[in-house]
C-alpha cells in the first residue's frame, strides 16, 4: 500500500511537470516558443480555386423560363496572407492578441481555363440586388475578373468601385452551411434572425453581414452545387453538376491537444436569392438562389509551424509517454521482486513454523514417554499351587 502511495505520487509530479513544460510552450506570450513561431512566419500561402456559373438564357429566365446554367473554372489563384498591425494587451501576461490580414491573390493563369479579363459570363446584377434598385437590367455581363474583384457600375448617381463578390472577405461566426435543416430543427432555428423566414436546408444567409454597406443583398453560402441543400432548390433549374461529398464537401484536421490547425479544405458557394417582386421580374418564375461561384481554399501549416509543433508536442508527447511506460516498468519490476521477497519470506516462515510445530510434538512425546519410564512397573509375583491327590481305598 505503501509502495503504491509513492508511485501515485511520483507519477503526479511527472504529469504536473510535463503539463507545465506544454503550456509554457503552448501559450502565445512573449518567450513562448509558438508565438515566436507565428510572430515570425507572417506570411501564409494558400491556394484559391474558383468556379463562376453563367446563365445561359437570362432571357428566358425573366421571361418566366428555368435558368440554364453552365460552370466555368477552375480559375486559380496564389493566395499570400499578411499578418500586420500586431499588437498584445496591456496585462501581464497579456490575455489578447491583436492582428490584422492582408490578401493578396496573384492568378495562375498556367492552372487556370482561361483568363479573368477574357472570360465573360451572364450572372445576377450585384450592385441591382445590393441597392434594391430599377432602372438596371436584372443581368448583366461580367468578365470573371470583375464578378470576383473589380465590379466598377454607375449605381443610384454614384460610382459603387470595388464591389467584387472577394473584395472584402467576410468572416461568418455562425452555422455553417450542411446538412442541419432550421426548418424542422429548433437547435437550428435559434441562429435564425427571428424578424424573418429561415433559409431552406444547407443555405446560410449573409444578409446582415452586408448590411452595414447599406445595402439589402440576399446573398446566401452553401456548399458547392448545393450539396446536402434542400433538393427543392436544384429543381428549379438546370444545368447544375451533381455534387458528392469528396469533391464538395469541406474539412479541417485539428491537433485535439493544441487546437493548432494541420490542414484545411474550405469549399463554399455565394448565391443570391431573386424573387418576382418588381416591375423588373413580373413574368419570372421562381423565386430562385441562382448559383454566382463557388471556391477552394486550401491551407496547410508552413514547416516553421509542423517542426515547432514536432519539437514542442509531439517530441514531449513521445517522452513524455516513454517516461510514464519506463516508470510502469520499473513499478511491474519492483511489484515482482517484492512479490517474490515477500512469498520467499511467507514460504520461510511457514517452513520455520512447521518445524517448530514438529519440535514441539517431539518434545510432548518425549515428556510424556519419560514420565512413563519413571514411574516404573508393578511387581507381578508368581505364586506356584499344587494339587494333591488321594486315592481312597
Amino acid at each position: 500500500h505503501s509502495a503504491n502511495q509513492k508511485f501515485r505520487h511520483v507519477f503526479t509530479q511527472i504529469f504536473i511537470f510535463v503539463c507545465l513544460c506544454l503550456e509554457q510552450n503552448l501559450v502565445y506570450t512573449p518567450g513562448s516558443k509558438f508565438f515566436e513561431v507565428w510572430n515570425a512566419s507572417d506570411v501564409s500561402k494558400v491556394k484559391f480555386v474558383a468556379y463562376v456559373y453563367n446563365l445561359t438564357n437570362s432571357q428566358e429566365v425573366l421571361d418566366g423560363g428555368r435558368p440554364n446554367y453552365e460552370e466555368i473554372g477552375p480559375f486559380v489563384y496564389n493566395e499570400h496572407i499578411t499578418r500586420v498591425n500586431t499588437h498584445l494587451s496591456e496585462e501581464n501576461p497579456p490575455k489578447r492578441i491583436g492582428f490584422s490580414h492582408r490578401h493578396v491573390f496573384v492568378f495562375n493563369r498556367s492552372s487556370s481555363v482561361g483568363s479573368t479579363h477574357e472570360t465573360k459570363i451572364i450572372a445576377p446584377n450585384v450592385q441591382y440586388m445590393h441597392f434594391d434598385s430599377t432602372g438596371q437590367p436584372p443581368f448583366v455581363t461580367y468578365t470573371v475578373d470583375e464578378l470576383l474583384w473589380n465590379n466598377r457600375y454607375k449605381v443610384l448617381g454614384f460610382n459603387v468601385a470595388n464591389f467584387g463578390l472577394f473584395a472584402s472577405l467576410v468572416v461568418f461566426a455562425g452555422m455553417l452551411p450542411g446538412k442541419s435543416d432550421p426548418s424542422t430543427n429548433w437547435e437550428e432555428r435559434i441562429h435564425c434572425n427571428p424578424k424573418e423566414a429561415c433559409p431552406p436546408k444547407g443555405l446560410v444567409s449573409f444578409k446582415k453581414c452586408l448590411k452595414k454597406d447599406g445595402g439589402n443583398l440576399d446573398l446566401y453560402a452553401s456548399l458547392p452545387r448545393f450539396l446536402n441543400a434542400d433538393d427543392r432548390i436544384v429543381k428549379k433549374m438546370d444545368g447544375i453538376p451533381p455534387p458528392n461529398e469528396k469533391e464538395h464537401g469541406s474539412y479541417i484536421h485539428v491537433e485535439p491537444l493544441t487546437g493548432l490547425t494541420l490542414e484545411g479544405l474550405e469549399r463554399i458557394q455565394l448565391n443570391i436569392f431573386m424573387a418576382n417582386k418588381n416591375k423588373d421580374y413580373r413574368r419570372m418564375k421562381g423565386p430562385y438562389y441562382m448559383p454566382l461561384v463557388w471556391y477552394i481554399r486550401e491551407n496547410i501549416a508552413d514547416k516553421p509551424t509542423m517542426d515547432a509543433f514536432k519539437t514542442q508536442i509531439l517530441d514531449a508527447r513521445t517522452t513524455t509517454a516513454f517516461a510514464i511506460q519506463l516508470a510502469c516498468g520499473l513499478f511491474g519490476l519492483m511489484s515482482v521482486f517484492w512479490a517474490v521477497i515477500l512469498t520467499v519470506l511467507c514460504l520461510r516462515t511457514r517452513k520455520q513454523a512447521e518445524e517448530e510445530e514438529q519440535l514441539t510434538s517431539v518434545i510432548k512425546c518425549t515428556t510424556f514417554s519419560l514420565g512413563i519410564y519413571e514411574s516404573g512397573t508393578p511387581d507381578v509375583e508368581s505364586v506356584e499351587t499344587s494339587s494333591t491327590l488321594s486315592d481312597e481305598t
